[in-house]
């Protein structure tokens, strides 16, 4: 094909300038023939006729003569001259390995000999620099790994985010805490179906956690950091996949100026606490009722004796036998049940010490802003503390304010919060219909939830956790007042002896993976054409299938790709899928994927895989070489998965045609060894997704160079390029 485009244009060329030249002899024929008299002209003309056959093959012959020396010019100045051009700009720029090699005249070799000889002594002073940059640069990843091992080390996980909750760092054990390891959605589980969001670079927390809780938390971060003197750390309780119970401690990152510019978030699996404290619950409770039980019959044997002083000498023996049974079952509850039910054995949810009109002025703005629900607020003891779990104690009192105002019709409510010694008085008074016992107890029974937020926790467990209790009355002196009122422990932070540390302090280092230039990397934007390309977010894939001809019913086998972030290739965040097609693999695509059948039996079908991969390039531009092919065959998918791809897309093979007009071949492997980049693992989706990677990368300053900066710029670019109009 690129032999043909050439050939284009030296038509083009030598038919310009053949009717340049015609143009030019007709005139001065013309002027000629104006200029003699009517006898000269009988007898050119005379002499025309009698040897026009001589005339017509010198003319031939002279246009032949032009034609071959215009090849020659042409393909011995023009295109060699084009070719230097482009590959100067490699070894100028991406690959300072590479060589100019090509045809032509003399001179053209000779100064393709003077720019090689340059780039020798160009790479030599890069080797020595690189040399020395490398010496200074392993000293400094000493330092690092040091580091990066005491944070891979840790066994809590650790999350680094920035204000709109971007992830810039995270270590292993985050990763496993909040994707289950042998659940992790980048692999799928046994079926191949994703279980929750991905954690990587760059990819929002809020896919993750939830977002009003991750919300609550910064609220309540920034309040404290306007509060000298307050401990600046948020924690809160995660319910995560499984079932398993996650306390995170958030704490702040401030800026030059002090201001919130990011969170650090530290995640504990408490998961076997909590179970601790469900079975010591359980055996408190089996413990009560022995001993009740006990009790009672000692009691009642005790009261037949005094009352019937005059008792029988047998029965009388017969109650002293059942006094001693029933103390000696109770000595073996003691032995049995004290030890389960110790107080040291006995843990709670993460609850931390805030101030009460805290806890007053959050329920305040977000009874507002999420019921439409006014408060008023009676009384409010600025010098009460206690210490909750705020984003669920919050939730729980919304929860109740919304069900309030569904028994009475109410849509305001005043609220008290008063300090006693041993405890805190919430208070929600409301005029109208009381609130029955039976109704309260109900609320307590039932999971916690507001529209489509559930918490996953009942209220009587918000409660227990807490310590707290619940009750509901009217007054007596004024019968249209109704109260309901929370009993929350009193906490004295003078008196008290817990320590927290924030969360900020035990982070020293850089961990597995990082990339802290994105705190100040623009967010994510659906109108992204005028973005630079060093900016944007990439996910390079690329596909194997049973053939060539996705119209004629050849499928996706395997999809393997992986991310760019702020200019980095990050090789840990992949997706590498096998996939049953549902159908047989002709021979001679297996000699070039080497896919066999078996190795797809038991691998998810497409119905099940796309979706996966769809997440996975959430928010992305997606990069493919020859991904007019790619994206035909995710297409094709589309009707049986409902699964579209509205990615802008960038094709490698076009950028490659734009950057290198003058070059015959844009192959995986003529592109790489062009640019430097070491092709592995070739025809593997994961292989070829990593190569292309790579080349794109090396592709971004070429492009600069012909002053394509923007991806709109380098869509339009290669809209324009010949190999545009391939379709399948």
């Amino acid at each position: 094909m690129r032999r043909i485009r050439s050939n284009n244009k030296f038509w083009w060329f030598a038919g310009l300038t053949m009717l340049f030249t015609l143009l030019v002899v007709i005139s001065l024929g013309v002027v000629f023939w104006y200029e003699v008299d009517p006898h000269q002209k009988q007898v050119l003309a005379q002499i025309i006729r009698e040897y026009f056959a001589y005339f017509f093959i010198a003319i031939f012959f002279l246009i032949a003569a032009v034609f071959i020396g215009l090849d020659a010019i042409f393909h011995n100045y023009i295109i060699p001259i084009s070719k230097i051009t482009e590959q100067t700009a490699i070894i100028a720029t991406v690959n300072s390995s590479f060589r100019i090699k090509l045809d032509g005249s003399q001179d053209i070799q000779r100064l393709a000999e003077i720019i090689n000889l340059g780039a020798e002594r160009y790479e030599m002073v890069r080797r020595d620099t690189n040399a020395r940059i490398g010496k200074a640069k392993a000293e400094l990843e000493a330092e690092k790994n040091v580091l990066a091992g005491f944070i891979g080390g840790l066994p809590q996980g650790v999350l680094v985010c920035n204000q709109e909750g971007r992830i810039l760092l995270y270590n292993r054990q985050a990763r496993n805490l909040l994707t289950p390891m042998g659940d992790d959605p980048e692999h799928g589980d046994a079926n191949g179906e994703a279980r929750g969001g991905y954690i990587g670079l760059g990819r929002s927390i809020n896919n993750i956690l939830d977002r009003n809780l991750l919300q609550h938390a910064q609220e309540e971060l920034e309040q404290k950091l306007a509060e000298p003197g307050s401990l600046a750390v948020a924690q809160f309780l995660v319910v995560g996949h499984g079932g398993n119970f996650i306390n995170a401690e958030m704490a702040p990152i401030l800026d030059a100026e002090e201001h919130l510019n990011g969170f650090i978030l530290v995640l504990q699996n408490i998961t076997a606490q909590l179970k601790s404290k469900q079975q010591i619950t359980l055996n408190i409770q089996k413990f009560t009722t022995l001993m009740r039980a006990s009790v009672a019959g000692i009691r009642s044997a005790i009261e037949s004796i005094i009352d019937y002083p005059a008792i029988e000498p047998s029965d009388r023996k017969r109650f002293q036998e059942i006094i001693h049974q029933e103390t000696l079952a109770i000595g073996d509850n003691l032995d049995n049940y004290i030890p389960r039910i110790t107080p040291r054995s006995i843990s709670r949810w993460p609850l931390i010490p805030v101030k009460g009109d805290y806890l007053v002025a959050a329920v305040l703005q977000q009874a507002l802003d999420r019921l439409n629900i006014d408060i008023t607020i009676k009384h409010c003891d600025d010098q009460t503390w206690v210490k909750i779990e705020s984003y669920s104690m919050v939730f729980a009192v919304l929860y109740i304010l919304d069900h309030l105002r569904t028994v009475t019709g109410n849509d305001a409510y005043i609220i008290e919060l008063i300090g006693e010694q041993d405890f805190v008085v919430f208070e929600i008074t409301w005029p109208g219909r009381p609130l029955k016992l039976e109704t309260l107890r109900s609320w307590k029974e039932a999971t916690l939830s507001m529209g489509a937020e559930t918490l996953g926790l009942t209220l009587g467990d918000i409660l227990q956790n807490h310590g707290a209790e619940l009750w509901t009355y009217r007054d007596r002196g004024e019968p249209s007042h109704n109260y309901l009122r929370f009993y929350l422990p009193h906490y004295n932070p003078e008196r008290s002896q817990d320590q927290f540390k924030p969360a900020g302090q035990i982070l020293a280092g850089r961990p597995e993976f990082y990339d802290f230039d994105l705190f100040n990397q623009a967010g994510q934007n659906a109108e992204i054409d005028d973005r630079p390309l060093t900016e944007l977010t990439y996910t390079v894939f690329d596909t194997e299938t049973t053939g060539l001809n996705p119209a004629e019913g050849d499928r996706i086998i395997s999809i393997g790709a992986m991310r760019i972030v702020n200019g980095r290739l990050l090789r840990d965040e992949i997706f590498d899928q096998l996939i049953d097609p549902q159908r047989s693999i002709p021979q001679e695509s297996i000699e070039i994927h080497g896919i066999r059948p078996e190795m797809l039996k038991g691998m998810p079908t497409i119905e099940t895989a796309l979706p996966r991969f769809h997440q996975f390039v959430t928010d992305t531009v997606l990069i493919a070489h020859n991904a007019a092919f790619d994206m035909r065959m995710l297409q094709m998918a589309e009707a049986s998965t409902g699964i579209r791809f509205i990615n802008p897309v960038l094709d490698t093979l076009l950028l490659s045609a734009v950057i290198h007009p003058a070059h015959r071949s844009h192959s995986i492997n003529q592109i790489a060894q062009r640019l430097g980049v070491e092709v592995t693992q070739r025809h593997t989706a994961a292989g070829d997704a990593l190569t292309t990677g790579e080349m794109f990368l090396k592709m971004i300053p070429l492009l600069a160079a012909k002053g394509i900066a923007t991806l709109g710029e380098a869509r339009a670019a290669a809209r324009k390029t010949y190999y545009a109009r391939l379709k399948y």
